[in-house]
């Protein structure tokens, strides 16, 4: 009896989620994949230039896409094992990335959030701005942050391959905990602090500006680095650096 009341309340939450627009949680960073508009339709290939959306979109599974001069007045997400390259292009909302899916942000605006989860290759690079935090959980590819602008925080946690953020301007703190390859944060602007713990893979910090503190801490193997110039102080590992 007990394990029927649970399955009646768990199919009356999940009702009760999609009456008020809600998606039910994928038990992590992302909700579940929304259905939004599929690109594929009008252009079957998934090669799109210079169209509007004027809603949520979401790339299926498993399809390759270029996106070039695309403004999308919603969230963007990128379903399973997907490939989207984005390409002087704006979002209005959130660029959302799914397990295995690799995404290449170019000269483009994202005003909310890009949040990956498992997911492979993430790239944001060429003078893109990210207006939220670029938040990367699990993943199984690499994550970096090149001659951007991310007017939130970077956190990257617990990721399979290497983490770099380098040359650009972070109005919130630069976060990368538990990853398993190589972090490397160099030749940055950061507004907030650089925490960097745990991490498995070696450490490179190099020549950034620090308003916060620069704290390091349980990363293994020794770290690397010099030059940085800090607001705020020097913590554990990083306290020479």
């Amino acid at each position: 009896m007990l394990h029927g009341r649970t399955a009646i309340i768990t199919l009356a939450l999940a009702m009760l989620l999609a009456a008020c627009g809600q998606a039910p949680s994928a038990g992590g960073l992302l909700p579940a994949l929304p259905a939004g508009i599929d690109p594929t339709l009008a252009e079957p290939t998934c090669v799109v230039s210079g169209r509007t959306f004027d809603a949520d979109v979401t790339i299926p599974a498993d399809t390759v896409c270029v996106f070039t001069d695309v403004p999308v007045e919603g969230n963007l997400a990128v379903g399973p094992r997907a490939r989207l390259q984005l390409v002087e292009s704006e979002v209005d909302g959130n660029l959302l990335v799914y397990p295995d899916a690799i995404v290449i942000v170019q000269a483009s605006l994202v005003q909310g959030n890009l949040q990956a989860e498992r997911s492979g290759d993430v790239t944001v690079e060429s003078a893109t701005v990210i207006d939220g935090d670029v938040q990367v959980e699990r993943g199984r590819g690499s994550v970096r942050v090149e001659e951007s602008r991310v007017l939130g925080n970077v956190q990257v946690d617990a990721t399979a391959g290497p983490v770099s953020v380098l040359a650009s301007f972070v109005d919130g703190d630069v976060q990368a905990e538990a990853n398993v390859a190589r972090v490397g944060v160099s030749d940055n602007t950061v507004e907030g602090n650089v925490q960097l713990e745990a991490n498995r893979g070696g450490i490179e910090v190099y020549t950034n500006v620090i308003d916060g503190n620069l704290q390091c801490e349980s990363n293994t193997p020794p770290l690397a680095g010099g030059g940085n110039v800090v607001g705020g102080d020097k913590e554990g590992q990083c306290s020479a650096f």
